[in-house]
C-alpha cells in the first residue's frame, strides 16, 4: 500500500503542476463566463463518494496532498474547479464520456472497487447551486441544463 501511495503522490504532484500551469486560463474562462452572465464554477471535487458528502455536509474544502496515508484514506478527492471552468463553453458545462477518461484527470481512489462522484457548487445567471453527481455511469450530463 505504501507503494501505491507514492504513486499517488507523484500522480498528484504532476496533476496539481499541470493545473498551476492552466489556472490563468481557467480564469480567462471564467472572466468570460462573467461578463456573460454564464457558468461559474466556484468550487468541484471529484472523488470518492464518501468524502464529496463530508465535503458536502460540512462546506470545508479539501487538500489533495495529505501529509500521510492515514490522512488521505480519510478525504480521497481532488479539487477540479479550474479543470471543470476550462470545460465550460457558452454557459454550459459538457460531461460525454466517462469523467475519470478525460487528459490530465487522476484517479484519486485508492480502493477502486469505491464509488465516485463529482461535487460542484456553481454560479449560473446569478442563482448559486450546489449539485453531487454520481460518477458510476457514462451518461453524458449538460450543466446547467440537467440539474435543474
Amino acid at each position: 500500500m505504501h507503494d501505491r501511495y507514492l504513486s499517488l503522490t507523484e500522480r498528484f504532484t504532476e496533476y496539481k503542476t499541470m493545473m498551476q500551469g492552466l489556472s490563468q486560463y481557467a480564469q480567462d474562462k471564467k472572466y468570460l463566463e462573467q461578463i456573460n452572465d454564464g457558468l461559474l464554477i466556484l468550487e468541484a471535487y471529484y472523488g470518492d463518494i464518501n468524502s464529496i458528502n463530508l465535503i458536502t455536509k460540512d462546506h470545508r474544502p479539501i487538500e489533495p496532498l495529505p501529509g500521510n496515508i492515514k490522512e488521505y484514506s480519510k478525504c480521497q478527492a481532488i479539487d477540479v474547479k479550474d479543470l471543470l471552468q476550462i470545460m465550460v463553453s457558452n454557459g454550459m458545462l459538457l460531461i460525454t464520456k466517462a469523467f475519470s477518461d478525460y487528459p490530465g484527470l487522476i484517479d484519486p481512489l485508492i480502493r477502486k472497487n469505491r464509488k465516485k462522484a463529482l461535487y460542484i457548487k456553481m454560479k449560473h445567471k446569478g442563482l448559486e447551486r450546489q449539485v453531487v453527481i454520481n460518477l458510476n455511469d457514462n451518461t453524458p450530463l449538460m450543466i446547467p441544463r440537467d440539474i435543474y
